[in-house]
C-alpha cells in the first residue's frame, strides 16, 4: 500500500503540472488571439489604402470638374462683358463726337451778335426759345454722356471682379491638379499592392477574407432594411443581365490556379470594359449607393418580397454611381458604370442576387 504522504506529493506534483499546462494553453490562446487580431488589421490594410486613395481621387475629380465648369462659365461671362464694353465704348466715342460738334455750333452761334439773332428770329420770344432749346439739347447730351461713363465704369468693375474670380478659380484648379498628382503617386504605390493581390498568396487570402466579412455585413444590412417586407412597384421577379459581357468568374467556390486555394465567390463577374453602362436587373428601390470596402463603389437594389422571399441585387466595383439612396428605378435603367474600384485587379462588374440578404447563384434567375 502506497503511503498517504507519497500520494499527496504525487497529487500536488500532478496538479502543479496541470496548472502549468493550463497556463501554457491560456498563453497560447492569447497569442493566437493576438495573431488573429494582427491578421485582421493586415487584411483591412491590404484594401484600406487602395480604397481610401480611390475615394480621395474620386472626390478630387468631382471638385476639379466643378471648378473647371465654373472657370469656363466665368470665361464666357468675361467674353460677353468685354463685347458689351466694346459696344458701349464705340457708342460713347460717337456721342462724344456729336456733343463736341454741337458745342462748337453753339459756341459759334453765340458769337453772332444779339441783334442779328433778334432780327433773324423775328421777335424776342423766338430768339429766347432758340437759346432755351439749345441749352436743353446740350443738357440732354451732357446727361446721356454721363450715363455712358457711369455704365462704362460699372462694366469695368464687373470685369475686374470677373478677372479676380477667374484668377481664384485658376489657382483652385492648380491646387486640385497638384493634389491629384500626389494622389496618382499614392495610387502607383497602390498598384504595387494590387500586384501583390495577384502574386502574393497571403495578400490574396487576406483580401478575400476581408471581402467575405464585408459580404456578411451586407447580409445584415439588407435584412435590417428589408425586414418589413412587401411588394415593390416595378419589380417583376424576372432579372435581365446588367451588362452584355462574358462571365469571367462564376458563383460559388472558386479555385485559384496559382495559389491552389479555394475561396467562396458571392456573385458572378462580368468582364465588361471600363465605363460600360450597368443596368438594373429588375425594378426596385435603391438601398445602397456608395462605397463598401473591397466592393468599391456599390449599388444595392431592393426588389421587395417575391413569392414570400425578399430579393435584392448588388452591383460592385463601379467607376461611377448613377443613382442615389431611396430612388426608385425601373428594369433596365442605368444605375452606374463599370470600373475597378475597391479590391479589383481590373475593370469588371461583380453582380449578386440575394434572397433574404444571403447570396445565391444569379444564373438561375437571369434570362
Amino acid at each position: 500500500m502506497v503511503p498517504l504522504g507519497l500520494l499527496q506529493t504525487a497529487y500536488a506534483v500532478n496538479l502543479h503540472h496541470l496548472e502549468q499546462k493550463k497556463r501554457s494553453k491560456e498563453q497560447q490562446i492569447q497569442q493566437i488571439r493576438k495573431l488573429k487580431h494582427q491578421i485582421l488589421i493586415k487584411e483591412k490594410y491590404v484594401t484600406y489604402n487602395i480604397i481610401q486613395n480611390q475615394k480621395r481621387l474620386d472626390s478630387s475629380r468631382s471638385s476639379l470638374g466643378e471648378q473647371q465648369d465654373l472657370f469656363q462659365q466665368n470665361k464666357g461671362k468675361l467674353q460677353q462683358l468685354e463685347g458689351s464694353m466694346d459696344v458701349i465704348l464705340r457708342e460713347q466715342q460717337k456721342l462724344a463726337a456729336q456733343v463736341g460738334k454741337r458745342l462748337r455750333n453753339i459756341y459759334m452761334g453765340e458769337r453772332i451778335g444779339f441783334l442779328n439773332a433778334l432780327l433773324d428770329a423775328g421777335n424776342i420770344t423766338t430768339m429766347l426759345d432758340r437759346f432755351y432749346y439749345k441749352k436743353r439739347i446740350f443738357a440732354q447730351d451732357k446727361k446721356l454722356y454721363a450715363d455712358f461713363i457711369a455704365k462704362t465704369r460699372q462694366l469695368e468693375e464687373q470685369k475686374n471682379a470677373l478677372v479676380h474670380e477667374k484668377n481664384r478659380l485658376y489657382q483652385n484648379i492648380q491646387k486640385i491638379q497638384t493634389y491629384q498628382d500626389q494622389l496618382q503617386e499614392a495610387m502607383s504605390l497602390d498598384k504595387i499592392l494590387v500586384n501583390k493581390l495577384k502574386t502574393s498568396r497571403q495578400a490574396y487570402e487576406m483580401a478575400e477574407d476581408q471581402l467575405q466579412r464585408e459580404s456578411e455585413e451586407i447580409e445584415r444590412q439588407i435584412l435590417a432594411v428589408t425586414k418589413k417586407g412587401g411588394a415593390i412597384i416595378g419589380s417583376t421577379g424576372l432579372f435581365i443581365r446588367p451588362v452584355i459581357a462574358a462571365i469571367t468568374s462564376p458563383f460559388g467556390w472558386r479555385y485559384h490556379p496559382i495559389f491552389h486555394t479555394e475561396k467562396f465567390h458571392s456573385g458572378i463577374d462580368f468582364g465588361a470594359a471600363y465605363g460600360i453602362p450597368i443596368h438594373a436587373a429588375d425594378g426596385g428601390k435603391i438601398i445602397e449607393a456608395g462605397w463598401i470596402g473591397g466592393y468599391g463603389k456599390v449599388v444595392i437594389i431592393n426588389h421587395g418580397t417575391i413569392r414570400g422571399k425578399n430579393f435584392s441585387t448588388l452591383y460592385g466595383h463601379m467607376s461611377r454611381v448613377a443613382v442615389s439612396m431611396g430612388q426608385m428605378v425601373s428594369k433596365g435603367q442605368v444605375v452606374g458604370y463599370v470600373g475597378a474600384t475597391g479590391y479589383a485587379t481590373g475593370p469588371h462588374l461583380h453582380f449578386e442576387v440575394r434572397i433574404n440578404g444571403r447570396p445565391v447563384n444569379p444564373l438561375q434567375f437571369l434570362k
